[in-house]
This record gives structure tokens, sequence and C-alpha cells, in this order.
């Protein structure tokens, strides 16, 4: 071997060197021996040795001259660097030796030789165990072969085990201990359990298995903290990295830090935190305080928070932040995202924050945005099994407050039921999308209600899109807005307005208020306070309009308008009109009213009570057929009359009264003229007459007819 590797050091003080591995004291060489350790930053700062963290030796010394008692050996540590917690150590034991390690920055570790030259006594001496050692006078006890006991008070009982520190034990094959009252392995009726070897490197109090069970308690470690336990039992390659009090029983587990912390499984993980529980296999807790995955929850995620909850068997779960909230048991691959109180039970379903929340009974793919108080559920709760389908509730609640999706069927549904799901709240207040099925051939699910207040969507297919306490009940149901409307049957629609009611199959409310469509594809445009109970009925607007037992027929404005019986009938406005037959029509006007298949074009009182009666004016009555009563205060009551003027009265077929206060109640007789009245058939009446041009008769008179005679200056008739 080379002569450089060995120094002989004499009296005086000498520095060392970063490869000074073997130094031999002259102590006979008239004074104490006085050695300065090597800088310990310096040691791996030199490319040029072959220093490394894994390979240093240290420095071995021995007094080789037998003569150290008399001449001292003194030891320094470099700088402020220190020796088995000192600036110095003195040895002056003839013949005494040892080795020195670097244990930490600037923390040198003496070791004497277990013997000594010149019959002098070391500091290391042999322990009960085969080939063990022990420091002596310090309390240590080395009993397990090969083991090794150092510091104050600690025990090494098992075989190939190193124990360092003060009161630690150490009772695990090929383990190591330091720190203060740590152990492990204590009370164990064998060797250790197998030769797996574990660790405690610092802290106090910390144990890593503790009871007679330990057999496959190894490959675990401590890396520092107080009182922080690794339990008994098939526990291997667990880890606790610092913090207090906490505690895994599994294998492959781990805990970073934190207080009172505990896993009961295996592959888990908590970071950080208080109080947190991981009870699930291949879960975690990344931090907050009190929380806890239960068993068979395996695959599971808590990060952060306070009292949050992941309950048995909800495997593949998440909550992230928040305070309280909890997926309940055997409720799978469900989400929750911070808030406080909100809940889960189903399967895959998700909350994104808010305050008291929850997807209960066998809600599964829904999602719950945020907001307050918001619910879906979801049961089947009926024993019959014929043609019932239950799917996925598939929920979704962006916001709001108080918002609930049902998606149910009852205990007393029987048979071709249907309940498919998919209810949609966007936000609001206290609104309802779905409900429960209890009869007999229902169906219900793709309610949307996208906001308002108070609103209710629970048929199939239906849509409320805004508004305030607006009802959709029925399949295919449509409110657009507003507030207090009602749509009641099927593929009815109010769109807008207030206290509006659709109530029979197809009918539609645009707008308006208190209007009510009672009849199959009736439409009401808007106005006030209309009822529409006739199919394919219209009302454009106005108000107090009413079509009843009148199909197809229609109400374009004006107000207190009313259709009474019959199809095909038309008021294009005024007010009071009334018509109670079919095809009939009054343009406009007041109090006018149609009995028969007549029409009156506008005014004020007028009536038409027959077939193709036609009156316009002002107090006009027309009862006979295909007649025409214009002006005001004119009365036909036969067939085929004219009236035309003020206060005519007609009683005779095919007759015409044009003037002021006639009467003619014969057939084929007209008037004309003031206050005439008729006394013979087909004959025309007059007042007087003025003509102002007659054809002029030179020669002979014409066959009928007015003539005039040139000669005598006179007007002749022939009939």
């Amino acid at each position: 071997m080379s002569i450089s590797l060995f120094r002989i050091l004499g009296s005086g003080k000498t520095f060392l060197s970063p490869t000074d591995f073997f130094v031999q004291a002259n102590t006979n060489d008239g004074g104490q021996v006085e050695i300065v350790l090597p800088n310990s930053q310096l040691i791996f700062e030199n490319i040029n040795n072959s220093n490394t963290p894994y390979n240093y030796i240290g420095v071995r010394f021995v007094d080789i001259s037998n003569n150290a008692s008399v001449n001292n050996i003194v030891i320094y540590g470099f700088d402020n660097d220190l020796v088995n917690g000192g600036q110095t150590l003195t040895l002056n034991t003839n013949g005494a030796g040892g080795i020195i390690t670097l244990i930490g920055e600037g923390q040198w570790s003496f070791v004497a030789n277990s013997t000594s030259g010149g019959g002098g006594g070391g500091v290391i001496q042999q322990g009960t165990g085969l080939n063990s050692s022990e420091r002596i006078n310090s309390g240590n006890n080395s009993s397990g072969n090969y083991s090794t006991a150092l510091g104050f008070c600690n025990t090494s009982s098992s075989c190939y085990s190193t124990a360092l520190g003060y009161d630690n034990e150490v009772c695990s094959n090929a383990s190591l201990v330091s720190g203060i009252n740590n152990n492990i392995g204590t009370q164990i009726s064998l060797c250790g359990g197998d030769l797996i070897p574990s660790s405690i490197l610092s802290g106090k109090g910390n144990i890593i298995g503790n009871s007679s069970s330990n057999y496959y308690t190894g490959s675990n470690l401590i890396l520092s903290g107080i009182k922080n336990t690794i339990s008994s039992g098939y526990n291997e390659f667990s880890q606790i990295l610092n913090g207090d009090n906490n505690v895994t029983n599994g294998n492959h587990n781990t805990i970073i830090s934190g207080s009172c912390n505990c896993i009961s499984a295996k592959y888990s993980i908590i970071g950080n935190g208080i109080n947190n529980s991981v009870n699930s296999t291949e879960s975690g807790i990344l931090s907050g305080v009190c929380n806890v995955i239960e068993g068979k929850s395996n695959c599971s995620v808590l990060v952060g928070g306070e009292k949050n909850a992941i309950e048995i068997d909800s495997c593949l779960s998440v909550i992230v932040g928040g305070v309280q909230n909890s997926i309940g048991k055997f409720s799978t691959q469900n989400t929750i995202v911070g808030g406080s109180l909100n809940q889960i039970s189903g399967t895959k379903n998700f909350i994104g924050g808010g305050c008291s929340n929850g997807h209960f009974q066998e809600s599964s793919f829904g999602s719950i945005g945020g907001g307050f108080c918001n619910t879906s559920s979801s049961a089947c709760s009926t024993s019959s099994t014929c043609s019932i389908y239950f799917g996925n509730s598939s929920a979704v609640i962006g916001g709001g407050e108080c918002n609930t999706i049902t998606h149910c069927i009852g205990a007393t549904a029987s048979g071709f039921n249907f309940a498919f799901g998919n209810n949609v709240i966007g936000g609001g207040c206290c609104n309802l999308a779905g409900r429960t099925l209890s009869a007999y051939y229902e169906f219900s699910g793709g309610s949307v209600v996208a906001g308002g207040f108070q609103n209710e969507a629970t048929g199939f297919l239906t849509t409320i899109s805004g508004g305030g306490t607006n009802t959709a009940s029925v399949d295919y149901a449509t409110i657009g807005g507003g507030y207090f409307n009602t749509a009641s049957d099927y593929r009815t629609g109010v769109f807008a307005g207030s206290s509006n009611v659709a109530s029979q199959c197809s009918a539609v409310i645009l707008g308006g208020s208190s209007n009510v469509a009672n009849g199959l594809f009736s439409t009401i445009g808007g106005g006030f306070n209309h009822t529409l109970s006739s199919a394919y009925a219209t009302i454009s607007g106005g108000y107090s309009n009413q079509i009843s037992s009148s199909p197809a027929s229609t109400i374009s404005g004006g107000y207190s308008n009313q259709i009474s019986s019959g199809d095909g009938s038309t008021i294009s406005g005024g007010a009071g009109n009334t018509i109670s037959n079919q095809y009939a029509s009054i343009i406009g006007g007041v109090n006018n009213s149609v009995s028969g298949n007549g029409a009156i074009a506008g005014g004020t009182c007028n009536i038409s009570s027959n077939t193709d009666a036609i009156a316009i004016g002002n107090g006009n009555s027309v009862s006979g057929s295909s007649a025409i009563g214009m002006g005001k205060s004119n009365s036909i009551t036969q067939s085929d009359g004219i009236a035309f003027g003020t206060g005519n009265n007609i009683g005779g077929c095919n007759s015409s009264a044009i003037g002021s206060q006639n009467t003619n109640n014969n057939n084929f007789t007209n008037i004309i003229g003031c206050n005439i009245t008729s006394n013979r058939n087909g004959a025309t009446f007059l007042n007087r007459i003025s003509v102002t041009e007659l054809d002029a008769c030179t020669c002979l008179p014409p066959q009928y007819g007015f003539y005039y005679d040139t000669a005598t200056c006179i007007v002749y008739y022939k009939p």
C-alpha cells in the first residue's frame, strides 16, 4: 500500500486535508498531539479528489506510542465544526484510537476502537449480542446479533440493527433509529419479523411497529416529527416524513406532515393537515382539517377543506376543498368542488360549489354548478316490472337558490311508465323541473327551466324560459316568460304576460294578462281577460273578448266581443258585439249582434238575424235572409229586402225603401222618398219626381215608359 495513505503526526497542531484517511499519533514527541479535522465544507468540493458522499470513509487514527495518558491527543473541529457536539475532543488513554465520520454539515462523530493498546480501555464495548457493540457507561444495550447502540440509553435488540441518539429502541432487523425516545418494533416476541429494514432518523416519541404482530412490518421510514406511528401488522414500505401524532397502518402509505392524521389502508397518502383520515386503498387527502375517506372508497381523493367526507363504498370520488361536504354511502365516481354542506348520493354526479346543494337517492350523471339549497333527486319505488323504464337522471342545475329537479317513479306507478331524466334548471330561485310518476302510462324528463322564480316544468319535454310562478305541467308545454302563467295540456304554450292559462291541446297564448285558451289549437295573441274555449279559434287582442262553441272563429280586437256558437265567424273589432251563428261577421262598431249567417259592417246596435243578412249603420235590424240594411234604425223582416236611410220598415219580400220613415209591407215594391207607405205589390212609390231630360217624342210615342210631347209640352206615361 502506498505510504501516502498513512500520516504520522507528532507534538504540536496539525491541519488535516480531505485526503488524510489514516493518521498515526506519536505521543513520545515531547508534547500533546493536536489534530485539526478537515474543513467539512471542502471535502466534496474539490473535483480533483475522489471523495463523494457515498464513499467518504472519514479519518481513522491510533496512538502508536501507547503514551496518550502523558501526552494527550486533542482533536479540533475546523473553524465552527463540532466533534461529538463539542469544539474539542481529548483522548488520554494509552493506545487510544478510533474513527471520525462526517454525519452532517459541520458535524463529526467519533467512535473509539473496542480495544486499545498499552492496556488502556476504549469507549466501545462488546454487547450481549453476537458481534454487537455499544458505547460504554451510557446506558446502552445491544442485545441483537451484529447490532449497535450508541448515544445514551438506547437499546438495539434485533439483528443488524442500530440505535443512535437518546432513549431509542429498535427491535426490527437491519433497522436504524435515531432522535429521542423513538421505537422500532418494540414488544416483539421474535427477532423483529422479516429482514426488511426500517428507519427512524430523527424526532421524538416515534414508533414503527408496536406489538407482537410485526412479522411483516418492514422497510418503513419515519424521517422526523413527534409521536408518529407506523403500526404493526402487514405494514411495509410506508413512511411518515414529519408532523406529530400521525399514524399509518398499511402497506405503501405516506404521510408527509401534519398532526393527528391517520391512514388505515394501503397505497394511500395524506399530504398535511390535522385529524384527517384515509381508510381506503389508493386514496389520498392532500390537506385540511378533520376530513375523512371511509372504507371501500378506493381511488378517491380529498383536497383540503374542513370536515369533508367520502363515505363507505364510494370509489373514484373527489372532494376539492370546502366545509362539511359529503359523498354518501355506495355513491361512486362523484365530485364536489368547494362550497359547504353539499351532498351527493348516487353515481357520476358533480357539484361545483355553493352551499347545501345535493344530488340524492339514485341520482346519476347530474351536475349542480353552485348556488344555495339546489337539489336533484332520483328514485324508482314501484314494484311493477311491466314496461318500466328508469333512465339516468342526468339532472343539471346551473345555480340559483332552492331549485329542485325530481326524477322518480312512485310506488303506485304501474305499467308503461318512462322516466328519461335530462331535466335542466339554469338558475333562479325555487324552480322545479321533473316530477314523480304515479299512475299508468306516464312520461317524464327533458324539462327545462332556464331561470326565474317559483316556475314549475313538470311534464315531459316541457320548457319555461323565465319569469315567475309559471307552470308547465303536461307534456311538450312551453312558457316563454311572464308570471302566474299556466300551460296545462299537451303542446300548449304561453310566451309572455301574466295569469294566462293555456289548458287545451296545442293552445297558445302569446302575451297579455288573465287570458284563457281552452280550445284545441286555439290562439290568443295578447290583451286582457279573454276566454277562448273553441278549437282552432283566435283572439288577437283587446280585452274581455270571448269565443265559445265556435270552432275556427276569430276576434281580432276590441273589447267585450263574443262569438258563442257556430263555425268560422269573425269579429274584427269594436265593443260589445256578439255573434251566435256560423260564418257570420262583424267588422266593428258597438253592441252589434249577428244571430244568423249574416254580417254587420260597423256602426252601433245593429242586428243581423238571418242568412246573408247585412246591416251597416246604427240601430238597424235585419232579420230577413239576403237582406241589406244601411243607415239608422231600419228594419227588414223578410228576405231579399234593402233599406237605405233612416227609420225604414220593410215587411215584404224583394222590396226596398230608400229615404226616411217609409213602410213597405208589399212584395216586389220599392219606395223612394219620405214617410211613404206602400199599398200594393209590384209598385214603386215616390214623393215627387223631377226630370231634367226625357226622350222627346215628335212623332209616334214609345211602346212604354215616360216621354215628353213637344207639341203639347206635357209628360206622358205609357204603361
